[in-house]
C-alpha cells in the first residue's frame, strides 16, 4: 500500500525552460553551451561537493568566458529558466497531503533555491516547504540523482518504507535509479499532466 510520494521539482512540479537560460547568457556575451559543460561541472562539483555560492558559480563562470559580468547578471541568467507556480496545482498538492505524506526532492544549488523558495512564497503564499514532509536538496544532501545513495540517504531521513513510496521524476535515469533502490517510481512527461496522475487507484499509476 502505497503511503508516501516523493515528488521533483523542476519538469514535475514546476515549469523549466532552459532556452530562457542560454539566451539570456548569449545577452551577456557568454555562449552558454561552450562554457558550461560537463567538465564544468565536475570541477565546480569536485571544489565545493555541489555545494558553491553564487560568488563561486559567478567566478567560474567569469573565468571560463573571460568576462567581467557581476554576480547579480549572473544569477539573473542562471535562474531564468525557472518558471512560475501554478496555484491551482499547490492547492492539489494540500489536498493529496490529506491521503499522502510528501517530499520533495531536487537536483539543484543555493542559486536556484533561493529563487524558487521567494517565488513560491510570493505567488502561492506560503512557504514551499510547508507543501510537504521534508524538502530535500541535493546541494545539502551533498549528492545527486541519480546516485543510488542519494534516494537510500532520502528514505532514511524520511524513515520510510521504500514498498510503500512511489517516486515521480521527469528523468528516465532517475525513475530507473528509483526503482533500484526499492522505490517504485513514475516517469512523468510533463508538468502539466501531474494533476492528472489517477492517486486515487495508484495502482495504474505504478504498473
Amino acid at each position: 500500500m502505497i503511503k508516501n510520494i516523493i515528488f521533483d521539482l523542476g519538469g514535475v512540479i514546476l515549469e523549466i525552460d532552459k532556452n530562457k537560460t542560454i539566451s539570456a547568457f548569449e545577452n551577456l556575451g557568454i555562449n552558454f553551451h561552450q562554457i558550461i559543460d560537463i567538465e564544468f561541472w565536475e570541477d565546480l562539483n569536485t571544489k565545493f561537493s555541489g555545494a558553491y555560492s553564487l560568488s563561486q558559480f559567478s567566478e567560474k563562470i567569469r573565468h571560463e568566458s573571460n568576462t567581467k559580468i557581476s554576480n547579480e547578471e549572473i544569477e539573473k541568467a542562471w535562474v531564468a529558466l525557472l518558471g512560475n507556480f501554478d496555484l491551482e496545482k499547490m492547492r492539489w498538492l494540500k489536498s493529496l497531503s490529506k491521503n499522502y505524506k510528501l517530499f520533495l526532492f531536487s537536483n539543484t544549488d543555493s542559486i536556484h533555491v533561493k529563487e524558487f523558495e521567494k517565488k513560491c512564497l510570493e505567488q502561492c503564499g506560503k512557504p514551499l516547504e510547508s507543501y510537504f514532509e521534508q524538502t530535500y536538496y541535493s546541494n545539502k544532501l551533498l549528492l545527486r540523482k541519480p546516485d543510488s545513495k542519494s534516494f537510500d540517504k532520502v528514505i532514511k531521513l524520511s524513515n520510510i518504507l521504500p514498498d510503500e513510496t512511489i517516486f515521480i521524476d521527469d528523468k528516465l535515469e532517475n525513475v530507473e535509479a528509483a526503482r533500484k533502490s526499492g522505490l517504485f517510481a513514475h516517469q512523468l512527461t510533463s508538468p502539466s499532466k501531474l494533476t492528472q496522475l489517477d492517486f486515487v487507484n495508484i495502482e495504474n499509476i505504478i504498473y
